[in-house]
C-alpha cells in the first residue's frame, strides 16, 4: 500500500505526461541513490556502450515549445548516463538535458527514463558533508566485503550503511516489490553517528571491518 502511494505521488506534474511524448527537457535533479553501472546488452555480434544509471528527484523541469516553460516538480527520474558518471553522491544537484521516457513496468516507482546527452555533469550543488564522510565508509565497507559471495558482497553494504551500488536490478527490484527499502536507507546522519561512535577513525578499512565483525575490537 505505501509503496503504491509513493508511485502515485511520484506521477504528479508534468514529467511522467513529458515521457509518454518521448519529448526532451532539461531538469534540475537531486541524486538520492550511488550511480550504478548497468550490464551492456549484446546487439547481434556488437556489444552497447556501457551505461550507468542515476536514480534521482527532479525538482525543476524546462521545456522548450515555442516558448520556455519552467515548472517546479518533485518526481522520482532514472538517469541513463555513462560510465564517467559513477563517480557522483548522493545529495548532488546536477542539471542534465536529454530525452524522456516511461518507464520499463507500469508500476515502476520511477516516473521517467532520461537518457542524458553526452557529456560531464552539470553541478548545480556539491554534495553535503555528511554524504562525503559516508563516501569514505562505504568504500572502505566494500573493501572489506571483497571476499564474500556476491549476494553478501552486494548486501551487507547496502544493509549496513545504504551502499547500493553492487546491488544488480533484479534484487533491488525485488526490495521496492516487497516494499523493503527502508532496510537499505540509511541517512547520512546515521552514517555520521557510526563513524563518530568508531572514535572518527580515519582507517575506513580498518572500521569496516570491525562493522562486518559486529564490533569485535581491533587487534
Amino acid at each position: 500500500m505505501v509503496g503504491a502511494l509513493r508511485a502515485a505521488d511520484g506521477r504528479r506534474g508534468p514529467v511522467p505526461g513529458l515521457a509518454a511524448a518521448y519529448a526532451e527537457a532539461t531538469l534540475d535533479v537531486t541524486v538520492t541513490k550511488d550511480p550504478r553501472a548497468v550490464r551492456p546488452r549484446v546487439r547481434g555480434a556488437a556489444r552497447a556502450t556501457p551505461a550507468v544509471t542515476v536514480e534521482g528527484e527532479a525538482t525543476r523541469v524546462v521545456v522548450t515549445r515555442g516558448s520556455t516553460t519552467a515548472t517546479g516538480v518533485r518526481t522520482p527520474v532514472l538517469l541513463l548516463v555513462r560510465p564517467d558518471w559513477l563517480g557522483i553522491l548522493p545529495s548532488t544537484r546536477l542539471r542534465v538535458t536529454g530525452r524522456l521516457a516511461p518507464p520499463t513496468y507500469d508500476g515502476d516507482r520511477i516516473a521517467a527514463v532520461v537518457r542524458v546527452r553526452h557529456g560531464p555533469p552539470q553541478v548545480l550543488g556539491q554534495p553535503t558533508g555528511l554524504q562525503k564522510a559516508a563516501a569514505r565508509l562505504r568504500a572502505g565497507l566494500r573493501e572489506a566485503t571483497d571476499g564474500l559471495a556476491p549476494d553478501a558482497r552486494a548486501l551487507l553494504p547496502g544493509l549496513v550503511v545504504g551502499d547500493t551500488s553492487r546491488i544488480p536490478p533484479d534484487l533491488d527490484e525485488a526490495f521496492h516489490t516487497t516494499d523493503l527499502t527502508h532496510l537499505l536507507a540509511v541517512s547520512g546522519d546515521n552514517i555520521f553517528q557510526t563513524d563518530v561512535s568508531a572514535h572518527r577513525t580515519s582507517e575506513e578499512p580498518w572500521l569496516a571491518s570491525c562493522l562486518v565483525k559486529a564490533g569485535e575490537p581491533a587487534p
